[in-house]
């Protein structure tokens, strides 16, 4: 009896587990064939993605009883709904759901049913299913069948709600969210214009205090449900195009380079390798269309455990391609002057994702926040690459210190040189941006780091007998950094190739004391407006410098909610952001500066994510901006080399902030 009472106790268990285990289940909606009645939308090749988005899921460990898909006239909006409902009730705590669609897409205009204004630039983006029109109509259509993305979000929610917090949904949109026009050729998964009626004009006034604001994905219940991560074909301001496969055949470049790269990517990748993978495919094809990524890049791939991120600095090919004649040696790098990088400073050049060197390379050209650079082998468009920074050359980010001893001993005189020597963006100074004076003051010592203005950056005390720990010298040195830091943002002046194509302006929402002088005080109210004139989108940053040395970052406000097509401007777009005055800071001059560029400029993965401003009033320090920038390395070089502005434009306004007794 015992023996059989343990035999039927195993049998449960094994049933149990098989009952309960993670499941991986898709739904992948293709609609290449709308019909010529709803607009005459162009025919896409999504029935090939939908091809190689299956297989790819089957290699992944996906069952094929467990992926619906949705073809052509199935793919209403009412059928989207009906899949994605079963998506939802199929969907168990810890599964790994993957959601796809190929198709056409559009912007339309923001509506007040859904939280009017709560999209940055006054237009929801939208999945065309096979019955929705494009055009707008006073009589018949406002837009009633397009999958709008706060449609989309309320599913994937429920969906998430499901899955729980140890599972996970991933989502890829192939399909163009743009509102641009474009001059290439190429089918494009969308149309320029988007859908609204002749009067509707976009929201302008975007309030960054107002907690309601531009809600995303990320925004919602996040402790009580399962990740989330986003892939998308291009930003909402572009034309996302189609490729071609091996064959010659006509495919989805999200699509397709997404099936391919999680088809081939080695075990235990994540997100980001994953993306970046995926990015220089597409941008290989068409340099000048930006894919996006939302969501935690740390997380391995079709699972909820996470990987370390490590530093990607990917090979971007965009002059690789048969527009440039395949001119198959030069690539461009995300990383500029602002890191360091400088014209002859060189590099290793790997195949992504691994330690296999395939060639050397060195920066031809440097501006700010990006640079050219040229390999001394053909980099293959077939293959990604990564590299890494041999030598880094300091002198736009570096400084000088002095060591001014005013005791008898010598301990930690001695114990500051040693630590101090060996950073290669330091140097000692008879004249210097740092003094570290040393006081003996009731058997302690009392030590403070002075910058150049006067001002104490950092000070601690030690017994006499003691020497300074570990973290006393790391947090000075992290004192060094922010002033370094702070200056470096100072110094950037106003100019670039495309300054002259955008105007910013400060717009007080306080009566002024002083016609001549803007003045404000702590927790006053403004309006920021900003306005390109540029042939083409424009992405800004908004950077704060405040009157006590501190730098704060408003735009983009968060590394996991804003989302950089967010902050993007069109030809003739003007934008007018609320901001609040910081209430720590000290009374002075108060700096916004404000940098666009083509590409989105990401500063915010090295950005603490402790206080945010922009919605709650306060404002988030700059503390980790460019912590990569100073490695404990004695092998880089030191070179002194202008900031060089060629693809950027920068403009400051500013303020004098008084505080009140």
């Amino acid at each position: 009896m015992l023996r059989l009472t343990t035999f039927l106790f195993f049998i449960f268990l094994f049933f149990s587990e098989s009952l309960f285990a993670q499941k991986k289940i898709a739904l992948i909606v293709a609609v290449g064939k709308y019909p010529p009645e709803q607009r005459n939308w162009k025919n896409l090749s999504s029935e090939r993605d939908l091809m190689y988005i299956k297989e790819a899921l089957i290699k992944n460990g996906f069952e094929e009883k467990n992926i619906a898909t949705l073809v052509n006239e199935k793919a209403t909006k009412n059928g989207m709904i009906t899949a994605l409902n079963k998506l939802a009730d199929k969907a168990m705590a810890g599964d790994i759901v993957y959601f796809h669609f190929s198709g056409h897409g559009q912007q339309i205009q923001d509506d007040p049913n859904d939280g009017y204004l709560d999209e940055a630039d006054g237009y929801d983006e939208a999945l065309i299913p096979y019955d929705a029109k494009g055009v707008w109509d006073e009589v018949d259509y406002h837009g009633e069948k397009h999958f709008r993305d706060d449609l989309l979000s309320e599913k994937l929610t429920n969906i998430r709600k499901k899955v729980g917090t140890k599972g996970s949904v991933v989502v890829v949109l192939d399909a163009c969210h743009s509102g641009t026009a474009t001059r290439s050729a190429g089918i494009v998964r969308g149309v320029p214009e988007p859908l609204q009626n002749n009067n509707y004009k976009p929201t302008t006034n975007l309030d960054l205090n107002n907690s309601t604001a531009d809600k995303g994905f990320f925004d919602k219940l996040k402790g009580s449900m399962g990740s989330l991560v986003v892939f998308s074909g291009s930003s909402p301001n572009q034309p996302n195009r189609e490729t071609t496969d091996k064959k010659g055949k006509g495919v989805g470049s999200l699509s397709y380079y997404f099936a391919q790269a999680i088809t081939n990517l080695p075990a235990n990748s994540n997100y980001k390798l994953l993306f970046e993978k995926v990015k220089a495919a597409v941008q290989a094809d068409e340099p000048t269309q930006i894919p996006m990524f939302e969501g935690d890049a740390s997380l391995k791939i079709f699972s909820n455990q996470y990987i370390p991120l490590k530093e990607v600095i990917a090979v971007e090919m965009r002059f690789n391609n048969a527009k440039n004649n395949f001119n198959d040696t030069t690539f461009i790098i995300q990383r500029g002057a602002y890191n360091n990088v400088s014209t002859g400073t060189a590099l290793n050049v790997y195949l992504l994702g691994t330690n296999e060197l395939y060639c050397k390379a060195v920066v031809q050209q440097a501006g700010s926040f990006q640079s050219i650079c040229v390999a001394d082998k053909k980099l293959l468009p077939k293959n990604n690459y990564e590299v890494k920074i041999e030598s880094l050359q300091y002198g736009a980010v570096s400084a000088s210190y002095l060591i001014k001893n005013n005791t008898k001993g010598n301990k930690i005189e001695t114990q500051l040189s040693h630590f101090l020597q060996p950073q290669s963006f330091l140097t000692e100074n008879k004249n210097p941006d740092y003094t570290i004076n040393i006081e003996n003051k009731n058997n302690q010592y009392i030590l403070q780091l002075i910058e150049k203005n006067d001002s104490v950056r950092y000070s601690t005390e030690v017994a006499t007998k003691d020497s300074l720990s570990l973290n006393d010298l790391d947090e000075m040195l992290e004192s060094i950094k922010k002033g370094m830091r702070v200056k470096y943002l100072r110094k950037m002046e106003d100019g670039g190739s495309l300054a002259a194509f955008v105007n910013v302006t400060i717009i007080p929402l306080v009566k002024m004391e002083d016609s001549n002088e803007m003045i404000f005080y702590p927790q006053d109210s403004f309006k920021l407006k900003i306005k390109s004139n540029y042939d083409g989108v424009l992405y800004y940053t908004i950077l704060d410098l405040l009157p006590n040395n501190e730098v704060k970052v408003l735009v983009p406000d968060t590394l996991e909610n804003a989302y950089d097509a967010d902050y993007s401007l069109r030809q003739g777009q003007e934008k007018t952001l609320t901001f609040t005055t910081d209430e720590t800071s000290i009374s002075g001059k108060e700096f916004l500066k404000v940098i666009f560029s083509p590409y989105p400029i990401d500063l915010r993965p090295s950005f603490q994510l402790n206080t945010v401003r922009t919605r709650s009033g306060k404002t988030k320090p700059l503390e980790k901006m460019m912590d990569d920038l100073f490695p404990n390395n004695t092998k880089t070089l030191t070179r002194s080399s202008p900031v060089k502005i060629d693809d950027i434009g920068i403009k400051t306004v500013g303020f004098t902030l008084r505080k009140t007794d």
